[in-house]
């Protein structure tokens, strides 16, 4: 239901990807990267993945939409392809938080009181958060990216893996989008026409406004 729907990448740092697509090539909008602290496959209790906030909804563009309650709540799943494999998220929090929060922003926590800490924080924080049995979860995924709502502002929903993958529910069957475009039946007749009619057309309507001539001509002199 979202237009995040991107390839991963990861750098040796966190500036590469700002202004890098996915071929390498510069680009204004840049990817969406995991936290070059991570590791690669995901098995980190505390994953961060960023990406630009783009005006057209782009990139991470549309996570501001999740700062909208309903929204919220008719958009509680992703899924997640790595390594060969698919994993599904359930999104439970979602804060509107400081560029230099110690603890959304740390870097992978081992130790369990750490983990315990950003439980807490993360449900304390929320802008909206539900229940979802996240207190078990043992890998969370932050979506971050800038927000204009204040100075540093980032806007980071928060979720967790499970082995559970989810189907899209907001995909436009096929049968529809063939509905919505139109048929060769639909448009104009001229549309149609071949070459020698056009020209054949031209031709009757020439004959037409000469004979029309002549007649009004004729009954002049009479």
């Amino acid at each position: 239901g979202t237009g995040i729907d991107y390839p991963l990448l990861q750098g040796e740092d966190n500036w590469i990807y700002l202004n890098t697509d996915a071929t390498g090539s510069y680009s204004l909008s840049g990817s969406i990267y995991l936290d070059a602290r991570n590791t690669p496959d995901f098995s980190d209790f505390n994953s961060i993945l960023h990406g630009h906030h783009m005006a057209d909804g782009a990139m991470f563009g549309d996570l501001e939409k999740f700062a909208d309650a309903d929204f919220f709540d008719s958009h509680p799943h992703g899924n997640l392809f790595v390594d060969g494999k698919d994993y599904g998220v359930t999104f439970y929090a979602y804060i509107l938080a400081d560029a230099y929060d110690e603890l959304l922003y740390a870097g992978p926590m081992t130790a369990p009181e750490e983990q315990d800490a950003l439980r807490a924080h993360i449900s304390e924080s929320a802008r909206n958060f539900r229940s979802a049995g996240q207190e078990n979860a043992e890998h969370l995924l932050l979506l971050s990216t800038c927000s204009s709502d204040q100075t540093n502002g980032r806007s980071v929903l928060v979720g967790f893996l499970s082995e559970t993958t989810y189907p899209d529910d907001f995909a436009v069957p096929e049968k529809t989008q063939s509905a919505a475009r139109p048929k060769p039946a639909a448009r104009k007749a001229h549309a149609r026409l071949p070459l020698w009619c056009w020209l054949l057309l031209l031709v009757l309507v020439l004959l037409g406004a000469v004979i029309a001539y002549r007649t009004v001509q004729k009954n002049r002199r009479n």
